[in-house]
C-alpha cells in the first residue's frame, strides 16, 4: 500500500510532532506501507501522478488549511 501524507508543519512544534504521529500511527496500522511525505504548503503539481497513484491520501497535522477558520 503507498499512502500519500500531507503535513503543513512550519512553525509549531507541536504541528511537527502531530506530523510525526501520524506517521507513526499509519506504520503501526499498515507496517508495509510506503508513505509519501509532501508539504501541502508548497505546491504539489510536479508530484501529481504520484500522488494520484497512492491508494490513500492523508492530512496529517499542521496548522489548519483554511484561514479564517474562526470565528
Amino acid at each position: 500500500m503507498r499512502i500519500t501524507l500531507l503535513t503543513g508543519a512550519n512553525k509549531n512544534a507541536g504541528d511537527f510532532l502531530i506530523a510525526q504521529r501520524s506517521r507513526e500511527l499509519l506504520l503501526s496500522r499498515f507496517p508495509d506501507c510506503e508513505i509519501i511525505e509532501f508539504n501541502r504548503n508548497k505546491t504539489m503539481v510536479p508530484h501529481l501522478d504520484e500522488i494520484n497513484s497512492c491508494d490513500v491520501v492523508v492530512f496529517g497535522g499542521g496548522p489548519g488549511y483554511k484561514t479564517h477558520m474562526y470565528p
